[in-house]
């Protein structure tokens, strides 16, 4: 038996409180209010694990949407309120987040999986062995879509992530129109190739100069 009064001197704890938490007669709030909360501590972190799977996979949740998962899973009897959702929130900051979401094209998302990328360096690894190809003829390239005017005002909406998650990414598809702007470097750093923008057919303007100072130019 634990010397309750030498403890409580030692740390500056009450003697009944240790020996209420040592004897088990205490409990977390969350479990000792189960019965009048919404969801079980078991339903609750169900919705918490489902919530990082979706928003794993660009779908996460935005406060509408877990509350009306909450209704289903409760059979329609119970509707959680705002407060309800900003507890929840704050019960989970230590695995939660609520932010804004970044879009993400729905076609790249299905083509983007760790499986694609692992299989697209085995290949690679194996083209590159197989014929003996030297750092200087290997080249990269990349792409950035530049929206042209006006355009879709972002979504004001915040969304449940994982605290791990940093992409933040929700899906999305916009049809806009976008100039495509594809830049190729070589790996050895000595070949320069100029950058070329892809875009629909027509006159840009006379802000667009193909030209540059220095004698850069683009591809068009």
């Amino acid at each position: 038996m634990p010397n309750y009064l030498a403890i409580s001197e030692q740390h500056g704890v009450a003697r009944g409180t240790l020996k209420n938490h040592f004897e088990q007669r205490t409990r977390a709030p969350q479990q000792a209010h189960a019965n009048q909360q919404i969801l079980s501590p078991l339903e609750e972190r169900a919705l918490v694990d489902w919530a990082i799977w979706n928003a794993a996979f660009g779908r996460p949740f935005d406060k509408n949407t877990a509350r009306h998962r909450v209704y289903i899973m409760t059979s329609g009897a119970k509707k959680p309120g705002q407060k309800w959702f900003n507890k929840f929130l704050a019960r989970h900051n230590t695995e939660l987040k609520l932010c804004r979401a970044y879009g993400l094209d729905p076609k790249r998302a299905e083509n983007f999986t760790k499986e694609a990328v692992l299989t697209h360096f085995r290949n690679l690894a194996y083209i590159i062995n197989k014929y003996n190809i030297p750092p200087e003829n290997w080249y990269n390239s990349d792409e950035k879509g530049v929206q042209m005017g006006g355009g879709r005002n972002s979504d004001p909406r915040k969304f449940i992530f994982s605290k791990a998650d940093l992409r933040k990414y929700r899906l999305k598809s916009d049809n806009l129109e976008l100039v495509t702007i594809i830049e190729t470097t070589c790996a050895d750093g000595t070949d320069c190739i100029n950058p070329c923008f892809i875009g629909q057919p027509g006159d840009y303007g006379e802000w667009f100069h193909p030209n540059f100072p220095n004698g850069d130019r683009i591809g068009l």
